[in-house]
């Protein structure tokens, strides 16, 4: 169970073939790295991310991008539980390299229910 202001932190390096020709990361990276700890915390505290009826996608996602991120560097990418609706989470986020914000924003994901025909 998700509480509101429940943080987690998930620690990752930035691979070669996320980078484009200047060495930077592609801003849709980042968006994958939140998804990504979603997933890990989501799995920390044992709860279904698709178990094939029940999906969560994003229904609303907004970043600012403060610093580029580069080839190799190590980050956190920090989440917050901004607020639990009945079907739906709303999350806080950033992303920092050695603890300088280089992303940050909010995404809204909601619980839906595949009936099977």
């Amino acid at each position: 169970m998700l509480v509101v202001h429940e943080r987690f932190q998930h620690p990752r390096t930035i691979q070669f073939a996320e980078t484009d020709l200047s060495g930077a990361v592609h801003f849709t990276s980042v968006l994958r790295y939140v998804e990504e700890a979603e997933h890990s915390f989501l799995r920390a505290k044992n709860m279904p991310i698709c178990d094939g009826n029940i999906f969560l996608p994003r229904v609303h996602i907004s970043c600012d991008y403060r610093k580029p991120l580069h080839c190799f560097d190590s980050i956190i990418i920090d989440l917050e539980v901004l607020a639990l609706g009945r079907t739906s989470t709303s999350w806080g986020f950033f992303v920092a390299r050695d603890g300088i914000i280089c992303a940050e924003g909010k995404m809204i994901t909601v619980s839906v229910q595949i009936m099977p025909p």
